[in-house]
């Protein structure tokens, strides 16, 4: 799409004072938030406070320290709520071992301006196990305005934290997710209501999903997931995720942007350190993983991945690129294909950008742009454009790499027979001799 094409000066990050004031209006709310006097309650209390409220408690609704054992879900129907946590002490809601499938949290009934204040959040998936399942330790089916701020989850059975888009605007701030026995945060499909993080009028909270601030540490898949529209993932930290051969029998993305994924922004994330398993069915972890549309990826530091640097199928409209310009930059993509070895064929070693077309049946990948960007140290090669040995393939198209340094790797810009529609366009781009290679 065209948008994704605008010059440095149409570009709405460029110019960072408006996101700056947004960032200082959060940081003051946060305070607010941790300087108000919460009223200490019991679990049945606070079951009571967030949900049918038949006591009269106040908007306020804080959880007794300690550790409370749930044994059915916590239902947040009411709006204009707080649900908190001890500021003192750590206030922990974990799964009873006699409770292995639900909720642990849900919140339903399209409640407006609902926050998740300092909890932690234990799925106690090494008594309960892990497994696929439809619940989450923490649901979000719909509310609007909701936020969940410095909020702990650690070890859920399946996800962490599941955003069902549909009916739900959600701010996930300045929390930890894992552990957990597969996802860290999924987000359901929907969105289409919300702005695009892409709007001339762009604000970051405009966005259906905005998870910033975060950090996503030895999650079993992927540490975001998502099928949604409109979402903003931006200041995180992504490091061991899809680790749990086990749970995954593929490998995959820290973050995983799919097939329904459309009008994404990605900014300023460090998505390090991706794992992989030692021995069969030798799985890998990649930095970012792209099936959806209209994707920007833009001033990420992807390092040390197990697999690619960044991997797409099936994705459209596709930037790639640093707003600082390659040289010198934090934001590179470089030394991934860490784990190349044995059992990875036909697609290894690995590049730090693969593009890739898939079967006949699949939806063509297409208008990829990698500008301005540092693609260095370690790659075989920088970028590949390949099929994976499929005997026929939906030709890939349009894929332009200008302005970058593909420097210290095996190779530049490497295209299968069979995998493209013509030549890649390559303009200004530097093999040898920059970024310090």
């Amino acid at each position: 799409m065209q948008h994704l094409f605008r010059t440095k000066s149409q570009n709405p990050l460029d110019n960072s004072s408006s996101m700056r004031h947004n960032l200082t209006m959060k940081a003051l709310f946060l305070l607010y938030l941790f300087c108000i006097q919460l009223l200490s309650l019991t679990l049945p209390q606070f079951r009571d406070c967030v949900g049918p409220n038949t006591l009269g408690y106040d908007n306020r609704c804080e959880l007794d320290a300690g550790e409370h054992l749930i044994t059915h879900e916590i239902g947040i129907t009411r709006s204009d709520v707080v649900a908190g946590g001890s500021a003192t002490a750590p206030s922990i809601i974990k799964r009873a071992s006699g409770y292995p499938v639900g909720n642990l949290i849900s919140v339903h009934g399209q409640p407006t301006n609902v926050t998740l204040l300092h909890l932690h959040i234990d799925g106690n998936v090494g008594q309960v196990g892990g497994g696929a399942s439809p619940y989450s330790d923490v649901s979000i089916d719909s509310c609007t305005k909701c936020k969940i701020y410095f909020v702990e989850f650690r070890n859920a059975r399946w996800m962490s934290l599941g955003v069902k888009q549909g009916l739900t605007s959600v701010d996930i701030s300045h929390s930890t997710f894992r552990d957990s026995w597969a996802f860290g945060v999924w987000i359901g499909p929907g969105g289409s209501m919300c702005p695009s993080p892409f709007a001339n009028t762009y604000k970051p909270n405009a966005a259906c999903t905005l998870v910033s601030g975060s950090t996503f540490i030895g999650n079993g898949l992927n540490a975001i997931f998502s099928v949604a529209r409109n979402n903003f993932i931006a200041f995180n930290w992504f490091s061991d995720n899809h680790r749990n051969a086990t749970a995954s029998l593929a490998p995959g993305g820290q973050i995983d942007l799919d097939f329904d994924a459309e009008n994404i922004l990605v900014w300023n994330n460090v998505v390090v350190d991706g794992a992989s398993s030692s021995g069969p069915p030798f799985t890998w972890a990649d930095g970012i993983e792209l099936h959806g549309r209209d994707i920007w990826l833009r001033s990420n530091r992807i390092h040390n991945n197990g697999g690619q640097g960044i991997y797409m199928e099936e994705a459209q409209d596709v930037l790639i690129s640093d707003v600082n310009g390659f040289e010198g930059s934090y934001f590179t993509i470089s030394r991934n294909n860490r784990r190349w070895g044995g059992g990875f064929t036909p697609c290894g070693p690995f590049p730090a950008v693969s593009i890739h077309a898939g079967p006949p049946s699949y939806r063509k990948t297409k208008n990829i742009t990698i500008q301005n960007i540092a693609l260095i140290n370690g790659h075989q090669p920088a970028v590949k454009i390949s099929k994976c040995g499929l005997s026929s393939a939906v030709l890939t198209e349009n894929v332009v790499v200008s302005h970058s340094c593909l420097s210290g790797n095996i190779g530049g810009v490497s295209t299968e027979t069979g995998s493209y529609i013509g030549t890649p366009t390559q303009v200004n781009v530097q093999t040898s001799g920059c970024h310090g290679y």
